[in-house]
């Protein structure tokens, strides 16, 4: 495996981050909205929101990972 497809995964890997993270502020955001007792330290509607933006940073890294891999190892000729 080379250096740029280890980064690409890691970058893969990175989005998928990102997934797990918005699927558990939904989860919070879910449970607030149902019941009111349970106490956050936001209000529901910013983590919804917060999980919305996360979903779509992790699925440019996922989907994009080849332009980030070509932004971090462009070389010197692909500059001029």
């Amino acid at each position: 495996m080379t250096d740029r497809q280890l980064f690409g995964a890691l970058v893969r890997v990175f989005g998928l981050v990102f997934v797990f993270e918005a699927v558990s502020n939904v989860n919070v955001g879910i449970a607030q909205l149902l019941e009111p007792g349970i106490t956050h330290k936001y209000p529901a509607h910013f983590d919804l929101i917060f999980a919305a933006i996360e979903i779509l940073v992790a699925l440019g890294f996922i989907r994009w990972a080849d332009r980030v891999v070509h932004l971090a190892y462009r070389s010197r000729s692909d500059s001029n």
